[in-house]
């Protein structure tokens, strides 16, 4: 799952994980934009490509991908207090 924050200056950056390399390590992107809209864009466009490239490998998301996944989206949306007992 991405994220897309303020910066100070301004900006919105756009970040996630964007599956693993063919040695098992971490790819992640972090791009900025000049707008909350483009970055959120941006943010669908790198999760569909991510998905396809996954489903291509024949390579799903591992349980802990997924439970990330699904603890980011929760981010925001439930209390501070609950959050932190997931």
């Amino acid at each position: 799952m991405a994220t897309i924050r303020q910066l100070p200056n301004g900006n919105w950056e756009a970040f996630g994980e964007a599956g693993r390399d063919s040695e098992g390590r971490r790819r992640q992107y972090r791009r900025q934009f000049d707008t909350k809209r483009a970055a959120t864009r941006e943010v669908a466009r790198m999760e569909l490509e991510v998905a396809a490239a996954a489903k291509a490998a024949g390579v799903g998301p591992t349980l802990s991908e997924h439970c990330e996944w699904w603890l980011a989206g929760r981010r925001g949306n439930i209390a501070p207090k609950t959050f932190d007992s997931y």
